[in-house]
């Protein structure tokens, strides 16, 4: 199933900081905190079963039980429609907060300051925050998922086929909270940019030490979310 997410080229400050608001949400306003979340930060057994509850109680999940079968197809098209709103919304900012905190990394290479690590610290908060929205998405997306199979809702091909498309997404975005996450991420990122700034003299191949440089915390970033996030 073809599936992509627009890609954003401008966001303010106050946009990024912005929760998905429209129509039912999958995910909770406000979000889950440390209290609901395992060791590894993902939401634990429990809160998914409380918001899985929740969104049954509010009617966000489409129920065969309660409306006919010609219903039912148009619930279940609109439920579609509503979640991939929801994930794009969080996947076109998280993607957009890499791409910025790539730049920012590569101009601190140049010219490193205080301020430009401060730069670097932002959006790397922001890259975090939204990776753990994505997560809580799939984690939840996954749940209804089961739930419906259980019971007698017979959802549809295309439900189930974007769950597997975002549950596949959902090893790389694994994979590049473990990096994000780092409890030592933003000192790494730091020590490189003053090691290759004093290097810069010594090397004739600039690009090659971009690389290098980028290696220690993004490359894993470079390589998951530009070939796998929001790939067809």
């Amino acid at each position: 199933m073809a599936f992509t997410c627009p890609k954003q080229s401008s966001l303010s400050d106050t946009e990024l900081n912005q929760l998905y608001g429209q129509g039912n949400a999958l995910l909770p306003n406000p979000p889950n905190g440390a209290s609901d979340r395992d060791g590894s930060g993902m939401l634990s057994a429990n809160a998914i079963s409380r918001q899985l509850a929740t969104l049954k109680s509010a009617g966000s999940i489409p129920n065969a039980k309660a409306i006919n079968a010609d219903s039912m197809v148009a619930a279940q098209n609109a439920f579609l429609a509503a979640v991939k709103a929801e994930y794009c919304f969080y996947d076109s900012r998280y993607k957009y907060a890499l791409e910025k905190m790539f730049g920012a990394v590569r101009a601190a290479y140049i010219n490193n300051s205080a301020e430009a690590q401060a730069v670097i610290q932002k959006y790397l908060t922001f890259t975090q925050q939204f990776n753990q929205c994505l997560n809580d998405l799939t984690q939840i997306m996954n749940a209804i998922t089961d739930d419906s199979l259980k019971g007698a809702n017979n959802i549809s091909d295309e439900i189930k086929a974007f769950n597997d498309k975002i549950q596949a997404l959902k090893i790389k975005l694994n994979e590049q909270n473990a990096i994000i996450t780092s409890s030592d991420a933003t000192t790494r990122i730091s020590k490189q940019m003053v090691k290759f700034t004093e290097e810069k003299a010594r090397r004739s191949d600039n690009l090659l030490k971009l690389y290098g440089f980028l290696n220690v915390v993004v490359v894993g970033l470079l390589v998951y979310v530009y070939r796998a996030a929001g790939d067809d």
